[in-house]
């Protein structure tokens, strides 16, 4: 028995660790070509490269990763110093600063689910990096700890296996819903930005994935009354890849609101899945407009 036993144990002991070791390995690095920033992050991400931006989604273990990167030609640190996006009550706001890079980092919970995005501001370069997952995820930690900025914790050193994200080619899956030209009809409604609840990301085997996010035009009125700042949209996404209802902040006054809303409008996303088939569910976007 006591044999039995032993051997039961080991095995399922081999288990765990052929389980873990396989996790382990569903890693890999990226970096990207600018060798602004350094990170790991779940394989078989979904790549989107679109005019100056490229951007690599991946969903892991209940937790979704976007991490997307804008080739500039101004000193983004003092767009990321400037802008100072509002939280949820209760959240956090960051930033730390190096020779070369300026961070702001946002942390926000709601019901059992963890948000946080990372704005970078780098000279050429700037990163909006937004991870959402289980408040206890370790995915979450990891991930974010893996992080490395130009100028800031020393990068680790780079060779042929580090992947240039911004590098690859779109994903089978975004030149799939590229395609996809249908639009949501529907009037978009006005009404406080509390009025949200998503579909828990625990129910989901994949996120949505944003492909395209135009941006929407700053209205005259709003730039000389000088309202600025980051402004969230609460939005649904279809399953059939239509984005349905809009409920834009209210404090996006003077024109941006619709602004706001047209830009949504025109947005171009994979839909979210569970178990393989394909769902809708409701997530909020922020747009940010900075008077320089």
């Amino acid at each position: 028995m006591r044999i039995l036993l032993s051997l039961n144990i080991a095995i399922l002991f081999l288990g765990f660790f052929a389980t873990a070791t396989a996790r382990a390995q569903d890693w890999v690095a990226y970096v990207d070509s600018g060798n602004n920033i350094w990170f790991q992050a779940p394989k078989d991400g979904i790549v989107n490269q679109i005019e100056n931006n490229s951007i690599l989604s991946t969903f892991y273990d209940g937790t979704s990763i976007t991490i997307t990167k804008s080739d500039v030609n101004i000193d983004s640190k003092k767009m990321v110093k400037n802008d100072r996006p509002r939280t949820r009550p209760g959240g956090t706001a960051n930033v730390y600063e190096t020779k070369d890079a300026f961070v702001r980092r946002i942390e926000e919970s709601l019901h059992d689910e963890k948000y946080v995005t990372v704005y970078a501001g780098l000279k050429n370069a700037y990163f909006v990096i937004a991870v959402k997952g289980r408040k206890e995820s370790p995915v979450i930690d990891r991930f974010l700890n893996s992080i490395r900025f130009k100028g800031g914790n020393p990068f680790p050193t780079l060779n042929e296996s580090i992947t240039a994200f911004n590098k690859l080619p779109n994903s089978p899956e975004t030149e799939k819903w590229l395609k996809n030209n249908h639009q949501g009809n529907e009037k978009p409604r006005f009404e406080k930005i509390n009025n949200f609840l998503p579909l828990g990301l625990h129910l989901l085997t994949r996120d949505l994935i944003i492909i395209r996010k135009p941006r929407p035009g700053y209205t005259d009125e709003a730039r000389t009354r000088d309202v600025q700042g980051t402004f969230k949209a609460n939005v649904e996404f279809l399953k059939t890849g239509i984005i349905g209802s809009v409920v834009v902040d209210t404090a996006a006054t003077h024109g941006l609101g619709g602004q706001i809303a047209r830009a949504i409008k025109r947005i171009k996303f994979i839909p979210a899945q569970a178990n393989g088939v394909n769902v809708d569910v409701i997530r909020t976007i922020e747009y940010s407009f900075t008077i320089y």
